[in-house]
């Protein structure tokens, strides 16, 4: 994700999944990136990634204003709808993250993929007249067309008026889910089990933008890798100390970083 500073704030063109993207090339992992990609994004923005799409001039671009721990967001331009160019995808890998922006995706695309995961971010996102972003009064509806039994889903605790609510219905519908609290740590809701986990130290806030999907990439990786939820979430908790510490897609950490981190914690 391409950050241009302003006075307040920043712009922020592209969207999550460039963000995951980044964060699973430092994990390692072989990425297909399936986006419409804004014609400036500088060639370092998709080092490694084997882009799947086109360069468009439509895209939309967010303004993150931080107070604190707290977050207000506009949005100018346009989001363009991805699922029927997802439905083409046809890639073999061992997980399929989809992290929309804005409400690019209305729900999972064919095709037989071991671990599917959701964040839930722009599929809850709504906006005033103004541009302004804020929840969408529909959140349960609209994160209901992606629950299905056994798929992941992960937001957090400021995407939608009821989060908790949100997280008991998708688990009861099936869904493995995670609840983000920021610095507070973060809940997991299976079946009817919810366990709750303390954030992991960091060592100071530099950038919280990206945070949430350094945590969503490292959980999805390392789910994928060992079905362990337990090691999946502690990896993904790792990946949103380090990535508060770091500017712009600087964000994402490597294996060893991550088991530095943990290492410290358990210390």
């Amino acid at each position: 994700m391409v950050k241009d500073r302003l006075p307040g704030g920043e712009l922020v063109a592209g969207g999550p999944a460039l963000y995951c993207a980044r964060a699973a090339i430092a994990l390692e992992a072989s990425v297909d990136l399936v986006t419409h990609l804004p014609a400036r994004f500088p060639p370092e923005a998709i080092e490694g990634v084997n882009l799947l799409g086109p360069v468009v001039e439509t895209f939309p671009i967010f303004e993150n204003i931080y107070d604190g721990h707290t977050r207000s967001q506009r949005m100018t331009g346009e989001s363009l709808p991805l699922d029927a160019r997802l439905a083409g995808y046809t890639g073999a890998g061992e997980a399929l993250l989809l992290a929309p922006a804005f409400r690019e995706l209305s729900g999972w695309p064919p095709g037989v993929v071991r671990v599917r995961a959701v964040s839930l971010q722009g599929v809850l996102r709504d906006r005033d007249g103004e541009s302004h972003v804020r929840p969408r009064d529909d959140a349960l509806p609209a994160a209901m067309a992606f629950a299905e039994p056994g798929t992941m889903a992960v937001f957090s605790d400021e995407d939608c008026s009821d989060p908790m609510g949100l997280a008991l219905a998708l688990a009861a519908a099936g869904m493995i889910v995670a609840l983000t609290h920021g610095d507070r740590g973060a809940s997991l809701f299976s079946g009817e089990c919810r366990k709750d986990y303390d954030a992991i130290p960091t060592g100071g806030v530099v950038d919280p933008t990206g945070a949430g999907d350094c945590f969503t990439t490292a959980l999805v990786l390392r789910y994928a890798e060992t079905g362990d939820l337990e090691e999946a979430m502690t990896w993904g908790l790792a990946a949103g100390s380090i990535a508060v510490e770091r500017e712009g897609l600087r964000a994402a950490a490597t294996r060893d970083e991550l088991r530095h981190r943990i290492a410290g914690r358990a210390a």
